[in-house]
């Protein structure tokens, strides 16, 4: 009888722990349209999954991202501190993070001596110093390169053609 109690006992304090740390744990969500001053609730989210991290920071926790795209400006840093926190899409939506960056102030140019493989009219954008991409996408996908060993850049001083 003694063991079966001792067994109970054990029991209920296993039970006990895992309940306190379940209520503990901290759910957090991110939405592209949140606001970081918000309290992260599903219906109050946040919008930086760098804030999330910081917030459960020495909490097991699970952040959840919801769909649309998160641009990241800065490295999202998860420390040993965030040992156990789950970051996770929420219920099957579709969250997009990217590093990349708008390109603007797009102009169509006319090509001096258009041909072959050389297009009459084509896009160009100035870039902010220091700034180049390997590839360029829109809205539908990766686009096509229009440069090649063939194919020289315009001049600066290139008009622009309506």
């Amino acid at each position: 009888m003694k063991i079966i109690k001792g067994i109970t006992a054990v029991a209920l304090i296993v039970i006990a722990s895992f309940s306190s740390s379940a209520l503990h744990a901290q759910s957090i969500f991110v939405s592209p349209a949140g606001d970081d001053s918000q309290p992260g609730t599903l219906e109050q989210p946040i919008k930086n999954l760098q804030t999330a991290i910081d917030r459960l920071e020495g909490t097991a926790g699970t952040i959840y991202v919801r769909g649309g795209m998160y641009r990241i400006d800065s490295t999202i840093s998860i420390t040993p501190t965030n040992s156990g926190t789950k970051i996770m899409a929420y219920n099957w939506e579709n969250p997009a993070l990217s590093v990349g960056k708008p390109i603007s102030n797009w102009q169509l140019v006319r090509h001096p001596r258009p041909g072959k493989d050389r297009p009459a009219k084509v896009w160009k954008a100035q870039l902010e110093e220091g700034q180049s991409f390997l590839t360029l996408y829109d809205q539908t996908g990766i686009l096509p390169r229009c440069a090649s060993p063939r194919f020289k850049t315009y001049p600066e001083n290139e008009e622009v053609q309506e």
